[in-house]
């Protein structure tokens, strides 16, 4: 018997945090860092969850981290400490 999990779907808010991340990043709303780091956290949750390494649990805290971060951070220059 194999111990491998099967793959769960992507969860629907992880897929509506990166399209967020994405639409920000067009309308230069969204640092550099954020945007690199935050849409390479999303995307590294999508496959660990597909692995079925990360429940869905898992990955709506991260979600929400990754979301709440990006927020705290100004998006422009002059906002910028």
């Amino acid at each position: 018997m194999s111990d491998a999990r099967p793959n769960a779907a992507p969860a629907a808010s992880l897929d509506e945090a990166i399209l967020s991340l994405r639409a920000r990043r067009e309308t230069s709303d969204l640092r550099l860092e954020a945007e690199l780091s935050g849409l390479s956290v999303l995307h590294l949750a999508r496959r660990a969850q597909a692995l079925g390494r990360l429940g869905p649990c898992d990955v709506d805290r991260l979600v929400q981290g990754v979301v709440r971060l990006v927020d705290a951070l100004p998006g422009t220059r002059g906002d910028r400490a």
